[in-house]
């Protein structure tokens, strides 16, 4: 991560590549479904260029707009 952090905005497109592929195939895990993206997008946030503030609000507004209306029950 802090290697590409050096190289900035030019390797943007390379994570978000990777991210997005990492996404759309996400592998199973011992407790679940899990992504390995954390470090991807941690790098992303520490690259601050449009490509990045971009990337991230759409990711965001994906994830919002897949949480349903209705009130959440806790039970």
């Amino acid at each position: 991560m802090d290697a590409l952090v050096e190289f900035g905005p030019t390797c943007i497109p390379k994570v978000i590549e990777k991210v997005e592929q990492i996404i759309a195939r996400p592998r199973e895990e011992n407790r679940g479904v899990v992504t390995p993206t954390m470090y991807p997008l941690f790098t992303i946030g520490k690259i601050k260029c449009d490509k990045s503030v971009e990337f991230l609000n759409k990711l965001l507004d994906d994830y919002m707009s897949e949480i349903p209306d209705e009130p959440f029950d806790m039970g």
